[in-house]
């Protein structure tokens, strides 16, 4: 049987009850709305891990809806079902970020097929957060830090590299500790190095992919955190990119790196890294290299 928390949003009774139905039947929690307005509601209530919406209904439809829920959370999985779908219509919402988009009458089993996709990529935070020890060090009940949470656990349990951005003060450490505690590197060590506290040079020869002074023989299984990663210098960006390159190549932990003609290991490490801003400004005026900008990849704002 199937699990999961799921939405159904639609102004069509039998629909609604329809789609409801065979949800429930596959063994997902069901919660259903009538209307664009009263799924808002119904969303902050159940906190659901999938919204499949009617694209036709009253004064806020299908697009309007998932607009507002990308608003509130934007890795929220959202697919929307229409008797009016056109291919330009499906391409305008894939594009604009909607999950999936299936055209009335549907195949029961397609549906069941994109929403299991959809709950694989939503990951349930635990029923009592509270007692949630991953995240015992951050202490707020409101709608965007469950849906920061939620972020922290995708990038925990599938071990991508993620920029936390936040103001000093903001609890960038904490969420860090917290994605850290929640995957399968929470009894491994967890290093925190602040990249202005040390002069250029020190920083590059730390974030050498090995060598005396390499940090990553010091925290080998665990989790590595730069703070203020927006301040090394171009070679130590060079060098913490070819670590993330030779991680992504890597098929296991214990693959290697051919470069230069030497066979260096490549680094067991979870890297998480922080700014007090966004880079894409920095990258725009050259500070900050554009592919290690993309190799980080996955932002979580704190």
């Amino acid at each position: 049987m199937a699990d999961g928390r799921i939405l159904v949003v639609d102004d069509d009774p039998d629909m609604l009850h329809l789609v409801s139905l065979r949800l429930t039947a596959a063994g997902y929690q069901v919660s259903e709305a009538d209307c664009g307005e009263n799924a808002l509601l119904r969303f902050r209530e159940c906190r659901p891990q999938v919204v499949i919406t009617d694209m036709r209904m009253g004064e806020m439809d299908g697009m309007a809806l998932f607009q507002n829920l990308q608003a509130e959370a934007p890795t929220l999985p959202v697919i929307i079902l229409t008797a009016h779908g056109t291919i330009p219509d499906a391409v305008a919402a894939t594009r604009r970020g909607v999950f999936s988009f299936l055209t009335k009458p549907f195949d029961g089993k397609e549906l069941l097929r994109r929403v299991a996709d959809a709950i694989n990529l939503s990951p349930q935070l635990d029923a009592n957060l509270a007692a949630a020890s991953w995240r015992k060090e951050l202490i707020t009940a409101s709608v965007r830090m469950e849906e920061v949470l939620r972020q922290a656990l995708r990038v925990s349990e599938e071990e991508k590299t993620a920029m936390l951005i936040g103001q000093a003060g903001s609890g960038k450490t904490q969420l860090a500790r917290a994605i850290h505690a929640a995957g399968r590197r929470a009894g491994q060590g967890f290093l925190t190095i602040c990249c202005t506290d040390y002069p250029a040079n020190e920083m590059e020869e730390m974030l050498a992919i090995s060598g005396e002074s390499s940090v990553f023989a010091n925290v080998a299984g665990g989790t590595l955190f730069l703070q203020d990663v927006g301040a090394l210098s171009p070679l130590a960006q060079a060098r913490l990119f070819a670590v993330l390159l030779a991680q992504n190549k890597a098929l296991d932990p214990l693959s290697r790196l051919v470069q230069g003609g030497g066979v260096e290991p490549v680094p067991d490490v979870h890297i998480l890294v922080s700014s007090r801003q966004p880079l894409d400004g920095a990258v725009a005026e050259g500070r900050f290299r554009s592919d290690l900008f993309y190799q980080l990849g996955t932002t979580v704002l704190s």
